[in-house]
């Protein structure tokens, strides 16, 4: 009896075994199987070449890879005409000493993981493995059978078994045994089993034709985790053939820009450009941004035209280079832009004004009035800002004892939809107890209570009081 868990998308059960009820087998559904009944084989033995008996010797390779192809014919005519069983009795007919009996065995593999019985499939297997001839690709199909059910003990099954009974792991392999890893987010696990991969003489120079499940690791390690380890991991990998898309290059180009490291982004510019790779919106969109944290703005102006030139005018461009000149103040060269962006047809969405107005203006320490002329030309422009930018300008107004500022924003939030928290109305307490015109704000949160979420509710009482 199977006992599965879930965990993160992967059910974790134990691999079937021959004495496992078949009955109480198709009660789970993490590997579906169907039970087969074996038949005594009905092929004629006396046929020339589909016989029993071992080739002659002096047959030559040309005569082997004919026989077999015939042999391999005829089990896939045999399937799809009668079924599985009748492709398993012929299959097995033959003795260890044929020259079709390993391929056709495999063979047998994929026919009964295509059909669902990996419980025969992995009986066919051990009898390749006590014959001495399989190999990593007997394997596979039974893997990737257990992928497709979502079951990594079924996989870590497999593995263990080649390991110990020294079948030698191919690069397809190590591919799905990582892409299930990091499915069920055992991410160190992952990372050793790379490693083990490439310390593998053999396997050393091979290109990789499996290259997901090595690219996911690397992005889960880069994104989520921010782990230099991801980019230390592709560039052993990449000297081994290893090839990524245009994301993962613009992943690294936005992990080493927010750590403001020019020379990681210069030799990933290079790396792309040697493998020819060739940079998309993102790829600008980022170097811009990574340029800008670097305070390296002459650089950030020459991706930008790039872009410009390549993919013509795009907002999110002059986004990201007017929040490069707000966070260092340099406020006219972001009035240019925002000029510039509108002459070329460009129409500012809310990202546009957030940038001038939370980045430029709020972290700069400028007055209210500056402030409210800029959120409200966002306003005229018929643009709502969202919860992040409204909360900024709440604040702000709220510490700059502007009541008027506050009445607005708060009519915006009602807009948005979204209530405010008790830390907000805790700000309000703190800023606005002893100030004469704070009671237009309770009146306008006496108004509308649906305003506030219920704890803020019962401090907004205690303040109203």
């Amino acid at each position: 009896m199977l006992c599965s868990v879930s965990r993160t998308g992967f059910l974790f059960s134990s691999p079937y075994r021959s004495s496992t009820n078949i009955s109480e087998r198709l009660k789970h559904k993490a590997c579906f199987t169907k039970h087969v009944s074996w038949s005594r084989p009905w092929i004629c033995r006396r046929c020339e070449v589909f016989c029993n008996k071992s080739t002659n010797g002096s047959r030559t390779s040309t005569d082997f890879a004919d026989i077999t192809e015939q042999n391999r014919k005829k089990v896939l005519n045999l399937y799809e005409m009668y079924g599985l069983q009748s492709a398993a009795a012929y299959s097995l007919s033959l003795d260890k000493s044929h020259i079709a009996s390993a391929v056709l065995l495999n063979l047998l593999v994929q026919l009964c993981c295509r059909e669902g019985d990996v419980v025969f499939a992995l009986k066919v297997a051990e009898e390749l493995t006590k014959r001495g001839q399989a190999t990593s690709f007997t394997f596979r199909e039974i893997v990737r059978f257990f992928i497709r059910q979502r079951n990594l003990a079924g996989v870590q099954y497999i593995w263990k078994y080649c390991s110990q009974t020294g079948i030698e792991k191919d690069f397809v392999m190590y591919s799905c045994y990582v892409y299930c890893l990091v499915g069920a987010n055992l991410v160190e696990e992952a990372v050793a089993t790379v490693y083990d991969f490439l310390a593998k003489s053999s396997l050393s120079n091979q290109f990789i034709p499996f290259q997901s499940s090595f690219d996911w690791l690397i992005r889960k390690l880069v994104r989520e985790r921010s782990d230099i380890r991801g980019w230390t991991l592709f560039k052993e990998l990449h000297s081994k053939g290893f090839r990524v898309p245009v994301i993962t290059f613009n992943i690294f180009l936005d992990f080493f820009g927010r750590r403001r490291s020019r020379r990681e982004v210069e030799e990933i510019l290079y790396l792309m450009e040697s493998d020819g790779i060739e940079p998309d919106r993102v790829t600008y969109n980022t170097l811009i941004k990574a340029y800008g944290y670097m305070r390296r703005h002459d650089l950030a102006e020459a991706a930008f035209k790039q872009q410009t030139s390549k993919f013509g005018p795009q907002l999110v461009g002059f986004n990201t280079l007017m929040n490069g000149y707000c966070e260092d103040k340099k406020f006219s060269r972001v009035l240019e832009l925002f000029a510039q962006l509108k002459e070329l047809g460009l129409k500012p969405d809310v990202k546009t004004y957030s940038t001038i107005i939370k980045v430029g203006q709020i972290a700069s320490g400028e007055n209210p009035d500056t402030v409210m002329y800029w959120y409200g030309q966002m306003k005229d422009e018929n643009i709502t800002p969202d919860l992040k930018l409204a909360y900024s300008v709440l604040t702000f107004c709220t510490r700059k004892l502007c009541i008027e500022g506050v009445c607005l924003v708060l009519n915006d939030i009602r807009n948005i939809q979204n209530p405010l928290d008790a830390a907000i109305i805790q700000y309000f307490m703190d800023n606005l107890r002893n100030i004469p015109g704070s009671w237009e704000v309770r009146e306008l949160l006496s108004r509308y209570p649906d305003l506030m979420d219920e704890k803020a509710q019962k401090q907004f009482e205690e303040w109203k009081g």
